[in-house]
């Protein structure tokens, strides 16, 4: 069973004060987060402030979307995407802000990323994304290697022995 509603109290003069909640928590056929909207306790009742939306791509990427509650609607505040590559490694990440009806990049970096030809990662280069200029710029650079196969020698798995002798002792609920 999951939850759709996450509530946060602060503890205030001895009691528990209402602070935030999560509602509207949708979720994918894979149980992740699809959208879901961050409240604030404001004079008795919950206010719908920000809402947040992630979509997972095909290709491993995810976009994510956040919106601002101005004059009940929703307008878009920023976004933002991490991407992958076909062995599941990051290769970077692009937030957007939203400025007069444009999508301004606010913040990013990417992995130059290399593999020798059993796919294992040999380099990669670390850039950030400079804002004035508008143009990656390299950070630094990691380079791997000694790569070492391992066999193991036994099974892992406990004796059967000592499977069929252990006992489970449950704690009474309560």
């Amino acid at each position: 069973m999951v939850y759709s509603v996450r509530i946060t109290q602060e503890w205030r003069n001895g009691a528990y004060v209402n602070q935030g909640r999560i509602s509207n928590i949708v979720r994918d056929s894979q149980g992740q987060h699809a959208a879901y909207e961050l409240e604030s306790w404001s004079y008795g009742a919950w206010e719908a402030n920000l809402r947040y939306s992630t979509t997972y791509l095909p290709n491993r990427d995810t976009q994510g979307l956040l919106e601002q509650r101005v004059n009940n609607a929703w307008v878009p505040t920023y976004r933002s995407t991490y991407s992958y590559d076909q062995f599941s490694t990051e290769t970077g990440y692009t937030q957007e802000s939203y400025i007069d009806g444009a999508w301004i990049i606010s913040n990013a970096y990417r992995y130059l990323t290399r593999y020798n030809a059993s796919n294992d990662l040999v380099s990669r280069v670390w850039q950030y994304y400079n804002t004035t200029t508008k143009v990656y710029e390299n950070i630094s650079k990691n380079t791997y290697g000694d790569y070492q196969s391992i066999t193991l020698g036994r099974s892992l798995a406990p004796p059967s022995w000592l499977i069929s002798s252990c006992i489970l002792i449950l704690p009474p609920v309560t």
